[in-house]
């Protein structure tokens, strides 16, 4: 994904993918885990170009990018999730989501929609 255009168009394609996301899977909390979740995605951004690049270019497989971007699950802190009240449990499907949602889109933009 060499075009800084098109990266952008995925990146704000995410953000609004990540608000329907919340609504769908944690209704009452929904403004906490959106928060969460493009927290994350700003963290993660650098490393998503890079990785969509390399994919892009064949260097690096679809197995190879899942596991980099399902690495940075660790990271992720749901803390206004948490703080919310919201079980563990959920908060945890609702992150393992958003990373799917990460992974499923940039194979979209990057390797059409039919990959």
């Amino acid at each position: 994904m060499p075009d800084t255009k098109e990266f952008n168009s995925l990146v704000r394609g995410l953000r609004n993918d990540i608000d329907a996301l919340a609504r769908l899977t944690v209704r009452k909390y929904r403004k906490e885990a959106a928060k969460d979740a493009r927290k994350q995605l700003t963290a993660m951004k650098k490393d998503l170009r890079r990785w969509s690049d390399l994919l892009e270019k064949n260097l690096l497989t679809t197995d190879d990018f899942e596991f980099l971007v399902n690495s940075q699950q660790d990271s992720m802190k749901m803390s206004a999730l948490k703080n919310s009240g919201l079980a563990l449990i959920r908060a945890d499907q609702f992150k393992f989501s958003f990373f799917n949602l990460v992974i499923d889109r940039t194979f979209d933009a990057v390797l059409g929609p039919e990959s």
